[in-house]
């Protein structure tokens, strides 16, 4: 499977159509705020934050890069693969509501196990795009997230039992199944 502009742009506009936002995270004054407490927090440095990091809030997702537009960061199969990542976050909040979602996002455990559910669609986009996709990469991605290093191990342990699962041919399917999205971009893939 190869990843196009038109598949990339065409993969945004089906999460629009359903409902879900997307916006350019280095333009976007919320964005610029948080920003600034990430720099407060010394969790990130404001430009680190709004040009390598995707962000989602609630049903919007914010990019850092122009959908379609391979930049020297951003390649095409990385931008499908990142929002692929955020789309699942949207369906965490839809499925868990708000409350949840924040009580869940606020403590080490429950950020690491939601971001281990969007990280294994991730994977599992990167390998149908043929991108490597080890878990030490993941691991290492969420070190930025202040996670405890129990928590840590266990996003580690349950990612490498996601992403085992959706090798198999009824891990996958139950995947594509609960995720819509994912569906609608495996059929561009494919397509393309």
């Amino acid at each position: 499977m190869t990843a196009t502009p038109a598949i990339v742009i065409a993969f945004v506009a089906y999460l629009q159509a359903h409902g879900i936002h997307v916006e350019d995270k280095r333009t976007s004054l919320l964005m610029q705020r948080a920003a600034e407490q990430m720099e407060q927090s010394q969790l990130a440095t404001p430009e680190d934050f709004r040009n390598r990091f995707a962000t989602t809030v609630f049903r919007t997702i914010f990019l850092p890069f122009t959908p379609g537009v391979p930049d020297e960061v951003w390649t095409l199969e990385q931008q499908l693969a990142v929002i692929a990542h955020e789309s699942i976050h949207v369906d965490q909040y839809n499925r868990l509501g708000i409350d949840v979602m924040v009580a869940n996002y606020g403590t080490s455990a429950g950020r690491a196990m939601l971001e281990c559910e969007a990280y294994a669609v991730q994977a599992l986009v990167m390998q149908a795009l043929g991108m490597e996709t080890r878990e030490a990469v993941f691991t290492e991605l969420m070190s930025s997230y202040a996670l405890r290093d129990g928590d840590n191990l266990a996003f580690a342990a349950a990612l490498r039992s996601r992403m085992s699962t959706s090798q198999t041919e009824s891990g996958r399917a139950a995947l594509l199944a609960a995720h819509p999205q994912l569906q609608e971009l495996f059929r561009l893939l494919n397509a393309g």
